[in-house]
């Protein structure tokens, strides 16, 4: 028998990648030394960059930063199928606490970022509606009157992020349509009334092609080994973080004919036939840990009790225990935003450079 059989034996189909078969590949690196549009191939995801509309007049509808303030990782262990051998199971929870800048440090700091974007846009020859004229008009004032008020917490499972917008504007976004709660419903296309017809009256009223911004900043770059599985057998659990800066964005580009042809048909005619541009980072932009000043504990007593307590019933029949593990991640506050507008930075260019190419 050869060897490449004799292993396709001894592994399951779902190790394949672990029997070495299926080689991994390595995530690249981005290169604050090289210039960053030369790198948008590796890290940016460019869709429909082929469109109806120049781009040359711009206004920014929404610009939401999301702020990572949790970052969590959880891994189980489990007998695998039909294996009731009365073995202890153990399930462990790590959190990461972002620590040591206030919500109005990361309100400044989102303020500072959308700015930043449209100075991007503004330098890269785009003519930018100015703010006061954007919001003046009544579909804008429609759209934002069915955000959330900022910042808006949202979560997954137990990660968290602080959603905020600039100053004077509500957390809006056609993508968060739906996760966020009763947004979903805030709009109808009855009587005009969807999303959709209010961004094209803004658009047709400000001459315009529009666009949606969305940021998120990182601070933990959590590893686990996974949940536990019915079917297989996984004998060690553990969570391990990194603290990395990292940068993610995207940016939703709607052009003003496709906005004319959603305020006069509607979706069915012009879904499919008016694809606008969508930028995003498809690797984020990791800027490394130097703003981080401290990493401590903050597993509380109570925390501590609960791991001995449910590990001792555990024991005594088998089942499983659970343990938390809490840590607080202290940042300099001043190095934190310096990192995040300079790899945001680096996301724009690419943007632009694509945009416009």
């Amino acid at each position: 028998m050869s060897k490449i059989v004799a292993v396709l034996i001894s592994c399951s189909l779902p190790l394949l990648s672990g029997c070495g078969l299926i080689p991994k590949k390595e995530t690249p690196k981005f290169d604050a030394a090289q210039p960053a549009a030369a790198q948008a191939p590796v890290f940016l995801n460019s869709q429909n960059t082929k469109f109806n509309g120049d781009l040359n007049k711009l206004a920014v509808v929404s610009c939401n930063v999301l702020f990572g303030s949790i970052s969590s990782g959880q891994a189980a262990t489990s007998a695998g199928f039909a294996n009731h051998d009365g073995r202890v199971e153990k399930s462990i929870n790590s959190l990461y606490y972002l620590r040591g800048i206030s919500d109005a440090q990361l309100q400044t700091l989102a303020e500072e970022l959308c700015a930043q974007a449209k100075a991007s846009f503004k330098s890269a020859g785009y003519a930018m509606v100015p703010d006061a004229e954007v919001s003046a008009h009544e579909a804008y004032q429609k759209l934002h009157q069915a955000g959330k008020p900022s910042p808006y917490t949202m979560k997954i499972g137990k990660t968290e992020y602080k959603v905020l917008a600039p100053k004077g504007e509500q957390v809006y976004n056609l993508a968060y349509l739906g996760t966020m709660s009763g947004l979903g419903q805030a709009f109808s296309a009855a009587a005009g009334n969807s999303a959709q017809q209010h961004e094209a009256r803004l658009g047709d009223g400000l001459g315009a092609d529009l666009a949606h911004i969305d940021i998120k900043v990182d601070f933990a770059e959590v590893a686990s080994s996974g949940g536990a599985s019915a079917w297989m057998r996984k004998d060690s659990a553990s969570v391990s973080a990194k603290m990395n800066l990292a940068i993610t964005g995207k940016i939703n580009f709607i052009a003003n004919e496709s906005l004319k042809c959603w305020q006069r048909f509607g979706k069915r005619e012009c879904g499919a036939n008016r694809a606008n541009p969508d930028f995003s980072l498809k690797i984020p932009l990791v800027a490394g840990d130097e703003f981080v000043t401290e990493i401590k504990s903050e597993t509380s007593t109570g925390d501590k009790v609960g791991n001995v307590v449910s590990g001792a019933l555990a024991v005594l029949g088998g089942g499983r225990s659970f343990s938390i593990k809490r840590t607080g991640v202290v940042v300099d506050p001043q190095k934190y935003a310096s990192l995040s507008k300079k790899y945001f930075g680096y996301f724009m260019d690419m943007v632009v450079s694509s945009a416009k190419s």
